[in-house]
């Protein structure tokens, strides 16, 4: 009950930034608004109450927005997809093992720290798993979230600019469908089996990818055709802005000022393979380069999914891939980690005397 007021309050700065960001059309406001303010207050009061259950709650609501777009039709299509995979493995693979030896190498991170820095896989996930196993904790957050945090900022506002793309209205769009208390039963019900087997450790991906596969089988199965609302999209943005802003939390400015430039410098190399990436193979892989960028860059699945919903991309196509990377990068960790700590052992024996 003590963490209620500091929620709301913390909930409240970032829909008040987001609110600010549609009113100077801003693409994407509700997200990047309330990131922008919430980081502002993580960093001013080096605290930001943010509680677990609040990501617990956004994450199977993008889930059941994700699965929303499997229709029949794009089921049809995923057997085409496949391409689209091996570019995206390759591209994951490569930035992966050059990430790791520039924050290695330039930024004298350890062993630890420089390869789950530089990995894009899940923030949460890779900052409790390279704290657990010894890496710097901070360091990997402050790495990660200014990864996630400048392709966010970046790619609607690029693409506003390259392709003319209108700016981002008071809320996202919307399912045009009627909403009945059949479609609220099933949406409600796809959430809340995603929290249900979410909580397993054995279930890949969390609450998010198991309300996913929820949705996307009563979409399939034209059980509806129903999306959660603007409204509560909107909120789940405004949610997400702010755990992404939270993250800013508890960095001093040593490490600020010893990290930070390398890590924004990371991110834009990150953005602007993923642009050339896009922009080579989009024709090669009949899939237009908006929605191939998004599948592609390394912001976040959940981020991701939002942007690709608010600027009306391909969700489905942007969800596939991005559960896919995460899915590759997390099954390919322990192999690549378990190699750096042969390597990093090899190293010391030969320094022995």
């Amino acid at each position: 009950m003590g963490q209620i007021v500091p929620t709301l309050m913390s909930l409240l700065i970032g829909a008040c930034g987001g609110a600010i960001f549609a009113f100077l059309h801003a693409p994407l406001p509700w997200t990047l608004g309330s990131i922008t303010a919430s980081a502002l207050a993580a960093i001013l009061s080096n605290r930001w109450p943010m509680p677990a259950v609040m990501r617990m709650v956004a994450r199977p609501v993008v889930g059941v927005l994700a699965g929303s777009a499997f229709t029949p039709e794009v089921f049809g299509a995923i057997g085409g997809w496949w391409k689209a995979l091996i570019v995206l493995a390759i591209y994951s693979l490569i930035t992966s093992v050059a990430g790791y030896f520039i924050f290695r190498r330039y930024v004298r991170l350890d062993p630890v720290t420089s390869y789950f820095a530089a990995t894009p896989g899940g923030l949460g996930e890779f900052t409790l798993l390279g704290g657990s196993l010894g890496g710097r904790m901070p360091t990997i957050v402050l790495i990660h979230a200014t990864r996630i945090v400048t392709i966010i900022f970046s790619i609607p506002i690029i693409l506003q600019i390259m392709l003319g793309m209108q700016p981002g209205g008071f809320l996202p769009p919307s399912s045009s469908h009627s909403h009945e208390l059949l479609d609220w039963l099933l949406l409600i019900g796809a959430g809340l089996v995603g929290l249900l087997f979410g909580r397993f450790k054995w279930f890949p991906g969390g609450p998010m990818i198991a309300a996913m596969y929820c949705s996307a089988v009563i979409h399939a199965l034209g059980l509806t055709d129903a999306s959660p609302p603007g409204v509560i999209v909107a909120f789940v943005q405004v949610l997400i802005g702010c755990v992404a802003g939270a993250r800013f939390a508890g960095i001093t400015w040593q490490e600020a000022r010893q990290n930070a430039a390398w890590a924004m410098a990371w991110s834009l190399v990150l953005l602007a393979s993923a642009f050339a990436l896009a922009a080579a193979t989009a024709n090669m892989l009949d899939v237009p380069f908006e929605s191939l960028l998004l599948a592609i860059a390394p912001g976040g699945g959940n981020e991701m999914i939002i942007v690709a919903y608010a600027l009306q991309g391909d969700v489905a196509f942007v969800a596939f891939c991005q559960v896919a990377r995460v899915f590759l990068v997390l099954s390919l960790a322990p192999v690549f980690f378990k190699y750096v700590e042969r390597r990093t052992a090899r190293k010391m024996q030969g320094k022995e005397p």
